[in-house]
C-alpha cells in the first residue's frame, strides 16, 4: 500500500525528522510504499511573502504596532507577564524583522546562499530571531486567524493549502498519516485531514510522540479527537512500526496493538505490543524524500537515535522515558556505526545530533571508540545529551572531543545540592563543575538545561542557580532556561504529595490547545500557578514561594552577560553544530 506521512506545522525547520524516516524504512522493507512530505517546512518558506497581509489582518499595523492579542502572545513566550516599556519594545523589534525581506534573507542566511554564515557578526542573532518570530507566528496565526477553518471549515483558507492537498493526490495514497511530536500541530493537522478525507476519501490516522507519552496516558486525547473528528480513522500511540505494517496489511483493526479507533460508536484503545522490536531488527532509517528538500541549515545535519527510553527514569518531575515504552534499551553501537556511514554517503552528512533522551558516560565512551575505528567516520562532527556526572572523566571528554564531538546539552537543572537530591537528578554540583572544565579544556561546547520553579524551591536557591552561572559564565556557550510544568506519568504527578504538590481538577486538552493558544494559556503567574501545563492535561496548584518574577528578570540578563557566542535566546541546533564543526575544522 501507499502511505503518505505528512509533517505538519509547526515543526523543526533545520533538519528532517527522525521517526518518519525510521516508519518509511521499516514499511518499505515490509512491501509497502512510504513517502514523507515536510509540509512544515515548505510552508515556511512558501508563506514569506505573505507575511505582511497575514499580520496585517491579524491586527499588526504596518508601522510595526501590535493588536493586543498578539503582543501578549509574544510578551508571555519570551519574557513571561512584562510590564515594561523596553520589554514592549522588544517585541515590537521581534514583529518588525517578520518583513517578508527579512524573512527572505535569514532563509537565504541558513541555507547558505549569502555566504557568510560562518561570519563572527550580529547576523546569527538576527535571523535565528526572525527566524523563531516567524515560527511561533505561525502558531498564533494558526490558533487565530484561521482557528474557524481549521476547526469548523469557515472563512479564509490559508495559503497554499490546496497546492499541499494536490501534491498528496499525485502520490495516490492508499492512507494518509499525520506524524504529530506537539499538540500545537493539531489545529492545522484536523483543517488539513478533513479537507483530505472528504476529496481523497482514505483512511486518516494520526500518530507521534504526542500521543506515545503522558500527553495521552489515560487516552483521554485520543477519545476527544476521535469523538469529535469523525475524519479521523484511528490514531496509533507507542511504537508504531508493526502496528503500522498490520494496518497496512488489512488486518483486522481491533486485532493491532497500539491503536485507538471507533467501533460501533465506541472509542475503542487495544493493547500496546507485549514484546517491543528488537532494535537491531529495525532498517535504517530512510531519508530519501529529504534530498530534493533545502532545509534551513547551510550544512547537511541529519538526527540519529542510538537508544529508546532513559536509563535513569529516576528524574521525578520528567515522564520523557515513557515516549518509547517504559523499558530502555540500546542499539548495538554496529548497527549506530552504519547508519551513520550509509548517511554520509548516501545524503553527504558529516554533522549529527544524538537524539537520545541522554547518553551514560559508558555508553559515549563505547560510541567514540567505534566512530575512532572507522576510518569514513573521521571527519564527523555531533552532539548528544547527558548529564553532567562524576563518570565523564577526563579522560572520556578526551575521547569524545577526538571522536568529532563538539557539544554536549548537560541537563544540571539547578545549582542547589538540595533540590537535585529532591528531584533524584544523580547529579553533584562539584562533579558537575569538574565536567563543565574539563568540557572547556577539550573544546567541547557546554549547553546547560535549567529549570526554575521546583517545587520547594526557594528565592534563595533560584538565585543561587543565576550565581552559580553567572560565576561560570566563560564555560558556558548557552543557557537553556526554564519554568517547571508539571507532567503526568512523572513521579511528581503520580505522588504528589511527596513533593509539597496540590493537583486540582482537569482541563479538556484538545479544547484548549485548538480553541485557546496554548501560549496564552501559560502559567498565571500573578497567581502562582506555575505548574499549568495544558499539554499533559493537568491543572496543579503548587504551594511555593513565588521565584518566576526573578526568572523572568535574569532570564535576559543571562543572555546579556554571558561570555559564549551563543549566549541568546535564538538559535537552532543544527547551527550551533555547523558553526562549531566549522571552528574545529571539521567542515
Amino acid at each position: 500500500m501507499n502511505l503518505v506521512i505528512i509533517i505538519p506545522p509547526p515543526a523543526p525547520l533545520a533538519s528532517p525528522s527522525y521517526g518518519p524516516a525510521v516508519l518509511k524504512g521499516y514499511l518499505n522493507q515490509k512491501g509497502h510504499n512510504v513517502r514523507i512530505l515536510d509540509i512544515s517546512l515548505i510552508f515556511a518558506q512558501e508563506s514569506v511573502d505573505n507575511w505582511p497581509n497575514l499580520l496585517l489582518k491579524a491586527g499588526v499595523s504596518d508601522g510595526g504596532k501590535l493588536c493586543t492579542s498578539f503582543c501578549k502572545f509574544f510578551l508571555r513566550f519570551y519574557l513571561g507577564d512584562a510590564k515594561s516599556n523596553k520589554e514592549s519594545i522588544a517585541i515590537g523589534a521581534v514583529l518588525k524583522t517578520l518583513a517578508s525581506h527579512d524573512c527572505r534573507n535569514a532563509i537565504k542566511f541558513f541555507t547558505g546562499h549569502h555566504g557568510d554564515f560562518f561570519a563572527d557578526n550580529p547576523s546569527h542573532k538576527k535571523h535565528n530571531l526572525c527566524l523563531n518570530s516567524m515560527s511561533y507566528a505561525r502558531e498564533w496565526l494558526t490558533a487565530n486567524l484561521w482557528r474557524n477553518w481549521f476547526m469548523n471549515g469557515e472563512g479564509e483558507i490559508p495559503p497554499h493549502i490546496e497546492k499541499y492537498i494536490n501534491e498528496i493526490e499525485a502520490m495516490r495514497p492508499d492512507a494518509i498519516g499525520f506524524s504529530l511530536h506537539g499538540y500545537t500541530q493539531l489545529p492545522f493537522t484536523l483543517g488539513l485531514a478533513r479537507m483530505l478525507k472528504e476529496r481523497l476519501k482514505v483512511p486518516v490516522i494520526l500518530g507521534g510522540s504526542c500521543f506515545s507519552s503522558s500527553g495521552n496516558w489515560d487516552f483521554s486525547t485520543t477519545r476527544q479527537l476521535l469523538e469529535e473528528h469523525t475524519f479521523i480513522d484511528g490514531i496509533f500511540y507507542g511504537e508504531a512500526e508493526e502496528s503500522l505494517r498490520a494496518f497496512l496489511d488489512g488486518d483486522e483493526v481491533s486485532a493491532i496493538p497500539g491503536v485507538s479507533f471507533r467501533k460501533n460508536g465506541t472509542i475503542v484503545n487495544t493493547p500496546p505490543p507485549p514484546h517491543p522490536i528488537p532494535l537491531e531488527n529495525i532498517p535504517l532509517p530512510d531519508f530519501s524524500d529529504s534530498d530534493h528538500i533545502t532545509y534551513l541549515s547551510p550544512v547537511k545535519v541529519l538526527p540519529i537515535l542510538t537508544s529508546r527510553g532513559c536509563y535513569w527514569k529516576r528524574c521525578a518531575f520528567c515522564s520523557h522515558h515513557r515516549t518509547q515504552g517504559t523499558t530502555y534499551r540500546e542499539r548495538p553501537i554496529a548497527s549506530v556505526i552504519a547508519e551513520m556511514c550509509a548517511n554520509k554517503r548516501k545524503h553527504g552528512a558529516r554533522i549529527f545530533y544524538i537524539c537520545d533522551e541522554m547518553l551514560s558516560a559508558s555508553r559515549a565512551r563505547h560510541f567514540a571508540d567505534a566512530i575512532l575505528a572507522c576510518g569514513e567516520l573521521a571527519d564527523i562532527s555531533y552532539l548528544f545529551y547527558a548529564k553532567p556526572t562524576k563518570d565523564y572523566s577526563k579522560e572520556t571528554l578526551e575521547l569524545l572531543s577526538k571522536s568529532g564531538c563538539v557539544a554536549i546539552f548537560w541537563g544540571l537543572e539547578s545549582a542547589s545540592q538540595r533540590l537535585l537530591d529532591f528531584i533524584d537528578k544523580g547529579i553533584k554540583l562539584p562533579e558537575a563543575t569538574r565536567v563543565f572544565e574539563e568540557c572547556k579544556r577539550v573544546n567541547i561546547s557546554n549547553w546547560l538545561f535549567l529549570m526554575y520553579g521546583l517545587p520547594t524551591e526557594t528565592k534563595d536557591e533560584a538565585q543561587a542557580t543565576i550565581d552559580f552561572v553567572l560565576r561560570y559564565q566563560n564555560l558556558f556557550d548557552y543557557i537553556s532556561p526554564s519554568l517547571f510544568l508539571l507532567t503526568a506519568e512523572s513521579l511528581m504527578a503520580e505522588h504528589p504529595e511527596e513533593y509539597g504538590l496540590k493537583i486540582e481538577g482537569r482541563i479538556p486538552l484538545v479544547y484548549s490547545i485548538c480553541k485557546a493558544h496554548p501560549r496564552l494559556c501559560r502559567p498565571n503567574r500573578a497567581t502562582g500557578l506555575l505548574g499549568l501545563n495544558l499539554a499533559i492535561d493537568w491543572e496543579p496548584i503548587i504551594e511555593q514561594p513565588a521565584v518566576s518574577d526573578l526568572f523572568q528578570k535574569v532570564k535576559l540578563s543571562l543572555y546579556d552577560n554571558l561570555a559564549g557566542r551563543f549566549g541568546h535566546v535564538w538559535i537552532f541546533r543544527e547551527h550551533l553544530l555547523v558553526t562549531l564543526a566549522k571552528e574545529r575544522g571539521r567542515i
